[in-house]
């Protein structure tokens, strides 16, 4: 939720900011920061919804009036992050095409490919609050989207599997990005001599 506030904070003022009013390439690295935001907001609160259901859901900055919430239904939440994520498509672009040369920066790819994943997750079944496993309303609509994107992230061509398995495997482990098949739409970057909860 602190990672989520500082998003709300960016994704609220940046289109206030004097440099988005400019025709130039800053105004452009800022909507590309903002596409960023909304997509790493989309993965917080797909990552709370897939973890514990029903959950306060903000998509502005915190004020006295809005400091505690009630749970929001997460197909709700779905919903709000899909229209998020098609959004930020139109600010990102492809790796190397545009700002960022890694993927340990958010993409139109990742961006692709978090819209087919949450999609599949507004379609699919979960436990509710009532602690009944039900699929959520109109899954073809949704498994629709999701073909859509995934579709579209192929077909684009900019990320393919490695041929090799082994070799992308191999690559994780000795920390190379692979800049060659870009099989990976998103990588945390944690940095030399630094750790995160996943090493």
């Amino acid at each position: 939720y602190q990672a989520i506030e500082r998003l709300n904070l960016v994704i609220a003022n940046i289109p206030n900011s004097s440099v988005v009013g400019a025709e130039d390439d800053n105004a452009d690295l800022m909507w590309h920061y903002y596409g960023e935001a909304l997509t790493l907001r989309a993965l917080m609160y797909m990552e709370l919804c897939r973890n514990f259901g029903d959950v306060p859901f903000r998509t502005e900055p915190a004020s006295d009036e809005t400091f505690y919430v009630e749970r929001t239904d997460r197909d709700v939440i779905y919903e709000t992050l899909l229209d998020d994520l098609l959004e930020a498509q139109e600010y990102l672009t492809y790796v190397g095409e545009g700002v960022h040369n890694t993927v340990e920066r958010v993409t139109k790819g990742f961006a692709k490919g978090l819209r087919a994943r949450i999609a599949m997750y507004r379609a699919g079944y979960s436990i509710r609050p009532d602690g009944v496993t039900r699929q959520g309303s109109n899954p073809e609509v949704y498994y629709a989207i999701a073909k859509k994107e995934a579709e579209e992230l192929i077909a684009d061509g900019v990320h393919q599997l490695n041929p090799d398995f082994r070799n992308h495997f191999i690559m994780q482990c000795r920390h190379q990005v692979d800049n060659n098949y870009r099989e990976s739409l998103f990588e945390v970057g944690l940095g030399i001599n630094r750790s995160g909860e996943i090493g």
